[in-house]
Formats: C-alpha cells, sequence, structure tokens
C-alpha cells in the first residue's frame, strides 16, 4: 500500500543504519501487519542472509520469567531454522542437537549467552533483526527485562562469532500502543530509559487525501482506482472511520473473495457486497471490544449479526438490544464497545442504500428537491430505538404533531442520544436525491430533512392519544 510503503522505507532505513526502531500505533493500526512487510522486506535483500527472529508476545497471558524466556528462546530457535533453510546457510547440527534440544534457558541472565551460543551454530549470517511485539502485555519488571536484555544483545554488547566482520549484527524492533523511550519502572535503582539508539516511528489512521493516494497502488499489478469507482472508496473511508488496519485489509480482502468465488467481472457493486461479507472477519478481535467473560455468549451473537446481513432488521435490533441490555456493548461514548456498536448501525444504515430499497416513499423538500427514503426503515437503523421512543414520547406529551416540534425534539434526540457520524448521512443523502448538494448542505439541513421524512411518518403512523 502507498503510506506504508513509505514507513516501511523508513523501517528499512533504520535498519540498515543499526538504529533500533520503535513503532507506536494504537490497536489496530497495523503495527503487525507492518512488521511482518519489514521481516518480508529484511529476508530478501539480496546478498544478504538476514535472519529475523518474530516474536509475538501478545499470546502470553500474564507470564513468569521462566514462561517467557522458554517461550522466547523457543520461538528464535524455530525461526532460525527456518531461515537458515531457505537461505541455505551451514548448520552445525550435531552441536545444534547436543546444546539446545533440551538445554532450553529459564533465566533472562541465560538467554543472552543462550543466543551467543546458538547463533554460532550458523555460518554465514550477515544480520539479525529482533522483532517483539506484544511486549506491552506484559508486567512493568517484565517490560524492563525484556527491553534490557535484548538492547544489549542490539548495541554490540554481546559479538556474534561466524557473522559478517564490519557490520552490525542486530536490530531491535519493538511494536508496542505507547511510547516507550522514556520507560523506566526502576529510576530509583539507577535504571535507564529505553532511548539508546532508538527511532520512533507514529503509526495513524488515514485521512481521505491519503486514501485517495492509497488507492492509486495497485493489486497484482491492477490499479486500485480502476476498480474501486469513486463512490467507493469514499464509501470505504466512512465505513471503516479512516482505520489505516480496516482500510489495508479490506482493499485486498475484498478482491481475494471475488476472485475465489470465481467471480469474472469485477464491478464496485460486487466489491461493496465483498466488503459488507468481510465485516465477520472483525470478530477475531472481539476479545478487545467484548468484556472477557461475556466473550463465549457475544461471539455467535455477533458473527450471526455480521453475517446475517441482510436478515430482517427487527431481529438485528433485538440483537444490538440484547448486548446492550446485557452490559456487552455499553453507551459509553469513549469506550470502543460503543465504536462497534456505532459500526453495527453504520452497517446495516448503509446495507439500505445498496440493496436500493430507498424508493418505495417520496418525501418532498422545498418543491422541486425530492428525497427517497423508506421511512419505516429509516426510523430502525438511522436512529436507535432510544431516538425514536424520545419522539414519541415528546409528540405524546405535546399532544399534537408538527414539522417545528419534530425538527426541536430530533435536534434534541441527535444532541443527546445519537452517536452517528453525519457526515455520511450527508453524504449519502446526496446519494439518494440527484437534486441535493452535499457541498452546501450543513448539519442543520440534515435536521431539517430528517424531520420532513419523520413528520410525514409520525402524522401517518400516530394518533395524538395513543399510549
Amino acid at each position: 500500500m502507498v503510506w506504508r510503503e513509505k514507513q516501511l522505507n523508513k523501517l528499512l532505513e533504520d535498519v540498515a543504519a543499526a538504529k533500533h526502531p520503535l513503532i507506536v500505533g494504537p490497536r489496530l493500526s497495523g503495527r503487525t501487519t507492518l512488521a511482518y512487510q519489514l521481516a518480508y522486506k529484511l529476508r530478501r535483500i539480496p546478498g544478504n542472509n538476514n535472519i529475523v527472529f518474530f516474536v509475538n508476545l501478545s499470546t502470553l497471558v500474564s507470564p513468569a520469567e521462566n514462561e517467557l524466556i522458554s517461550y522466547i528462546s523457543d520461538t528464535i530457535i524455530k525461526e532460525l531454522l527456518s531461515d537458515a533453510e531457505r537461505l541455505g546457510l551451514k548448520v552445525n547440527y550435531e552441536m545444534l542437537e547436543k546444546n539446545f534440544t533440551k538445554n532450553i534457558p529459564y533465566r533472562f541472565n541465560e538467554l543472552t549467552q543462550f543466543l551467543n551460543k546458538l547463533v554460532d551454530c550458523f555460518t554465514g549470517i550477515s544480520r539479525i533483526a529482533l522483532i517483539i511485539d506484544g511486549i506491552e502485555e506484559l508486567s512493568e519488571d517484565m517490560i524492563a527485562k525484556t527491553l534490557n536484555v535484548f538492547r544489549s544483545i542490539a548495541t554490540g554488547q554481546i559479538k556474534i562469532k561466524n557473522c559478517n566482520p564490519g557490520k552490525p549484527y542486530y536490530s531491535f524492533i519493538v511494536l508496542c500502543q505507547q511510547n516507550l523511550t522514556e520507560f523506566n519502572p526502576h529510576p530509583d535503582k539507577g535504571g535507564s530509559p529505553y532511548n539508546e539508539g532508538t527511532e520512533t516511528r507514529r503509526l495513524r489512521d488515514f485521512d481521505f487525501k491519503e486514501l485517495e493516494e492509497l488507492m492509486k497502488g495497485e493489486h497484482e499489478g491492477e490499479k486500485l482506482s480502476d476498480i474501486f469507482e469513486k463512490d467507493a472508496v469514499k464509501f470505504l473511508f466512512y465505513i471503516t472511520g479512516g482505520h489505516a488496519h480496516l482500510i489495508q485489509r479490506l482493499c485486498h480482502r475484498a478482491i481475494d473473495v471475488l476472485i475465489e468465488n470465481g467471480q469474472q467481472g469485477i464491478d464496485t457493486e460486487s466489491i461493496i457486497e465483498a466488503l459488507f461479507w468481510l465485516f465477520k472477519e472483525g470478530v477475531r478481535d472481539l476479545r478487545a471490544i467484548t468484556a472477557y467473560e461475556q466473550y463465549e455468549k457475544s461471539e455467535k451473537i455477533i458473527v450471526d449479526l455480521l453475517r446475517g446481513i441482510p436478515v430482517p432488521f427487527e431481529r438485528c435490533l433485538k440483537k444490538i438490544s440484547y448486548l446492550e441490555d446485557r452490559g456487552i456493548i455499553k453507551e459509553d461514548e469513549k469506550t470502543s464497545k460503543c465504536i462497534f456498536r456505532t459500526k453495527i448501525y453504520e452497517m446495516l444504515f448503509l446495507k439500505l442504500y445498496f440493496n436500493k430499497i430507498f424508493d418505495s416513499s417520496g418525501v418532498s423538500l422545498e418543491g422541486d428537491k425530492v428525497l427517497y427514503l423508506d421511512i419505516p426503515e429509516i426510523q430502525r437503523v438511522l436512529v436507535s430505538d432510544k431516538v425514536l421512543r424520545y419522539l414519541k414520547q415528546k409528540i405524546l406529551e405535546d399532544g399534537v404533531v408538527s414539522k417545528s416540534s419534530i425538527h426541536e425534539y430530533l435536534t434534541e434526540a441527535f444532541e443527546k442520544l445519537f452517536s452517528f457520524n453525519i457526515d455520511i448521512i450527508k453524504y449519502y443523502l446526496g446519494k439518494w436525491s440527484e437534486n441535493l448538494d452535499i457541498n452546501n448542505i450543513s448539519n442543520a439541513d440534515v435536521i431539517d430533512i430528517l424531520a420532513e421524512a419523520f413528520y410525514s411518518y409520525f402524522e401517518s403512523n400516530l394518533k395524538h392519544n395513543e399510549p
């Protein structure tokens, strides 16, 4: 991808200069993906026998020191043997079998000596890159020990025999959610922060301009911009919130899905359908989205929900309510759970449009502008049950339905209860009506349009004294 290629080139420069990159970014920003790309590039530099140790610590749950060291050592042996076979390095299998089959270290002070002797079993190594992922999952004490032992290796305190002379031996790459350059859990004991030779590389989400640049890239030799029309680019940006991780995965996977299913002509509509299908892959991240103890219960519900588009919307809303009632999806807008709930509504909302069901009832707007909406569906999807109940309650209290009161109540409801991104509403309002200029439509205009639609709905469906 275009933007990540720039980051990747920076990391390759860091490694070549014997710097120790710290890749910092929020969860799901693509840190691990970038690290895998880096490992791939390093292993394939012509004329260099580069070994890459990729150690993922995120799979460990509060490990003791012996468990952590054993896991790191075992992973390194496997990675080393795999790379040696690929590069055709000379391996002293007798020494390897004698010293390392059963003699796995269990303490940090044993790990450096273990690595030194282990690498001596392989001849012709140009460089070794240590990539550590998920380090923030460890305790502070374990983080400090892990950083110290690998930094001592990377900064040349430990020399490796049989490596090419005159070249840096090790590079140390850390992936984390927070900046560890000042990390020092024991300043009172004379500890030093992790900042020696470190280059911090921050990852962030795309903005729309970068996404357009992204789409100028290629997928297996074919221009993405030739595959995705501009509508689909905006669609992709809005459903992911500009999220780098989702954008990168969805761009390629949507096309892969179509190819795997034997699709001959790949057009925008089929890609959009594939994108919706791919949302069910988000289930792999549910452990961070849902309360851990609720994971097993919520997984099947959410899988069914995401896979079930289009299922009857009443059923979807019941499932969302089920999750909310049990505290699995909370209303706190600062939590990822609320974001996840919003994504569900976004998916349902957009699916309505792409199924072309917004053509069953016309609502006139300023005479010559016509907005086509299916009111029973938009009241279920565009707003939550709480907004609808709020409007009904206010109308029943006043005992009258008027355009001005609906506008007032809808504005209040949006401000108090609604977390939907209004930009996406504006964009698709423009799509539904050719006469609506989205460049000149304000948030207040959106409220006006929706108030007009809801007024027609309530006027025809509610009796003033109905409980």
